[in-house]
């Protein structure tokens, strides 16, 4: 497929991997992924605020839904919540990855723009 040329996976196959994106803000609803998994794996999505922080509620790896779309990809929803629900509030999307290969991302995201804060010297 094309759009298998490159992929995240767990370094050791034994044990499950996180991958996490950077600051992400949403303009829609629609996100997609294209993964797959060997036999007897799986993988999830989680929304949190930032890589090392606990999903929004409602967010967590436990209320991620799958459903497969037409094109391979599989759409991503949250049981009860919509990614516009977070308005203006940046977040990064964490995967969970056992014995699964992550190769794309698809949806109304935009990454977050740089800050620069008051104080901080200028590049």
């Amino acid at each position: 497929e094309k759009d298998k040329l490159a992929r995240y996976e767990p370094r050791d196959a034994e044990r499950e991997g996180i991958v996490v994106t950077c600051a992400l803000n949403a303009y829609g609803d629609s996100l997609s992924v294209l993964a797959d998994t060997d036999l007897g794996g799986s993988w999830s999505a989680a929304v949190c605020p930032a890589w090392n922080q606990a999903p929004y509620p409602g967010f967590g790896f436990e209320d991620c839904e799958k459903h497969l779309e037409q094109d391979g990809y599989t759409r991503v929803v949250f049981k009860n919540k919509k990614l516009t629900d977070l308005e203006i509030s940046p977040f990064c999307i964490k995967f969970r990855l056992n014995k699964a290969r992550l190769y794309a991302m698809k949806g109304e995201l935009v990454r977050q723009a740089e800050r620069y804060y008051e104080g901080a010297g200028a590049v």
